[in-house]
């Protein structure tokens, strides 16, 4: 395996589950394997990455070691930069936008940049930016309109959710991509009727949001029968509807890729 392989795959195998780096042991405690891909800086722009340590770690001595401690020191680190003749070696956040304030782009010092796999690459996912900086992954479906429970159904089959909308600069993107059309988005009161939750990780519609997201007193499950959740095309604001309506749909995969 050599430093130039445009594939890189890193295992891992460790019978004592013991690293020794640097004067310091690691547990390997959930690393089996890591798998990254060599890219070219260029074609990650205007996406620089977000640097985890300072200045990096000076003197590590090969791909594999700069690999596994920027996994097991930072768990949320997806990817990294290595120069193999100086042994500067710096953890990176994946990706942030351009407008972000902790995003520089790389230079030529750092050596190499390594990319976990592409989690938002492949099934027509793309990495969009908002206009804080903060990077989402997202795939529009606007061309088959399908009811609340079977766009739901075929985000799950993508490894995703329906998106969730909880924040303005959020919602300003969905209305950029939506092009005045309604679509499914990812929250409902299914479980508890009038007790809205959001896919992506359960947490509860606040108050807040409904005020500045939302139709005026949405969502409000009218007459008991409007449960699921949608973006409105022509107010560009979030309610909810009857499960039964048929429109289009954003899949939203999370930047990070989630560990296991």
């Amino acid at each position: 395996m050599t430093h130039v392989q445009n594939l890189l795959v890193l295992s891992v195998w460790l019978a004592a589950g013991i690293i020794w780096m640097s004067g310091q042991t690691y547990c390997n405690d959930h690393i089996e394997s890591l798998l990254y891909s060599k890219k070219n800086p260029s074609l990650i722009l205007p996406n620089v990455p977000y640097r985890l340590t300072p200045s990096g770690w000076s003197g590590v001595l090969d791909l594999l070691t700069c690999a596994t401690r920027s996994r097991i020191e930072f768990r949320e680190s997806q990817g990294f930069l290595y120069n193999s003749a100086s042994g500067l070696c710096s953890p990176l956040l994946w990706l942030e936008g351009p407008n972000s304030p902790g995003a520089l782009p790389v230079r030529p010092s750092e050596g190499a940049l390594y990319l976990a796999r592409g989690w938002c690459e492949g099934d027509q996912f793309q990495i969009l930016e908002l206009n804080t900086g903060e990077l989402v992954c997202l795939r529009l479906f606007n061309t088959d309109p399908v009811d609340f429970f079977t766009a739901r159904a075929v985000c799950e089959s993508l490894d995703s959710y329906l998106v969730s909308v909880k924040t303005m600069p959020k919602l300003e993107l969905i209305r950029s991509l939506a092009n005045g059309n309604s679509l499914h988005i990812g929250f409902d009161d299914l479980v508890t009727p009038g007790v809205f939750f959001w896919h992506s990780d359960g947490e509860l519609v606040t108050a807040q949001q409904s005020a500045e997201i939302f139709d005026e007193n949405e969502p409000n499950n009218h007459r008991g029968l409007e449960s699921c959740g949608s973006y409105k095309g022509e107010r560009g604001t979030l309610n909810d509807l009857t499960c039964d309506y048929i429109l289009g749909y954003i899949c939203e995969r999370d930047v990070l890729r989630p560990e296991g």
